[in-house]
C-alpha cells in the first residue's frame, strides 16, 4: 500500500473538499482570495497544517483547470507550483532550487508575502520534501568531500525549511522579516552530518574490499 507521502500530488487533488472549494471560487479572483484568507485564519487559530495543504491544492487545482483569471493574480503560484513540480519528481534540483531562491528575497514593499510562503511550505508534504533533500544534499556533499556553508543549494533549502517551521509565529505577529538561522547550522550542525555520511561511505569501500 501507498504510504502518506506516496500519494501524487494530481491524486490528492480530487478529494472532494478540494473539488468543492474549486468549484465555490470558480473564476473570481475575489472569492479565492477570501477563501485564502479563511484558511490563513483557521491556520493561525487551530495550528492544523492541514489548512497549508488545502490552499496549495486549492490553487493547484485551479491551475489544473486553466483558471487563469484566478493564478494570474495569486502571487505565490509560480511557487506553488514549482514545489509541486518538486513533490511530483520527488526532488529538488539546481533549476527548481534557482526558481524558489527568487522568493526568499523579497523586496520591501513584497515582504508580508513571506507569510503565505511560509503557510505554503508549512505543507507536511512540502516539509517532507525539504528534509529528503537536505539529507540527500548531505550525501552529495560527502561524495564530493565538499562543505556544507559553500553550497548554495543547501541554504536555500535549508531557508525554505526555516520559513516553513516559522509559518505560525510570522502570521500570528504580522513581523514578516525572514525568521533568523542559526548560524550554527551550517558551521558545526551540518558539517557533522555530512561526517556521519562519509563515515558511512568509508564503512561501505571498506567492506566491498574485504
Amino acid at each position: 500500500a501507498a504510504g502518506f507521502f506516496d500519494v501524487a500530488p494530481r491524486t490528492r487533488r480530487q478529494q472532494p473538499v478540494v473539488r468543492q472549494l474549486t468549484a465555490m471560487v470558480g473564476t473570481s479572483s475575489r472569492l479565492y482570495e477570501q477563501l485564502v484568507e479563511f484558511l490563513r485564519q483557521l491556520f493561525t487559530k487551530s495550528r492544523t497544517e492541514y489548512y497549508c495543504t488545502l490552499r496549495s491544492e486549492v490553487l493547484m487545482a485551479l491551475h489544473d483547470g486553466e483558471v487563469s483569471a484566478v493564478c494570474a493574480q495569486e502571487p505565490c503560484h509560480k511557487f506553488v507550483w514549482c514545489l509541486d513540480a518538486c513533490i511530483r519528481e520527488r526532488c529538488v534540483d539546481e533549476k527548481r532550487t534557482k526558481e524558489l531562491s527568487t522568493f526568499l528575497d523579497l523586496r520591501p514593499h513584497q515582504e508580508e508575502m513571506r507569510g503565505d510562503l511560509a503557510m505554503i511550505v508549512h505543507d507536511p508534504f512540502v516539509v517532507h520534501l525539504l528534509s529528503l533533500s537536505i539529507l540527500s544534499t548531505f550525501e552529495d556533499l560527502a561524495k564530493e568531500h565538499s562543505l556544507p556553508r559553500s553550497c548554495h543549494k543547501l541554504k536555500v533549502l535549508t531557508r525554505l525549511l526555516n520559513l516553513g517551521l516559522n509559518a505560525v509565529n510570522i502570521l500570528e505577529s504580522s513581523e514578516f522579516s525572514e525568521p533568523r538561522l542559526d548560524s550554527n547550522l551550517l558551521l558545526s550542525s551540518f558539517p557533522s552530518m555530512v561526517s556521519l555520511y562519509t563515515d558511512n561511505i568509508l564503512r561501505s569501500l571498506s567492506t566491498e574490499m574485504q
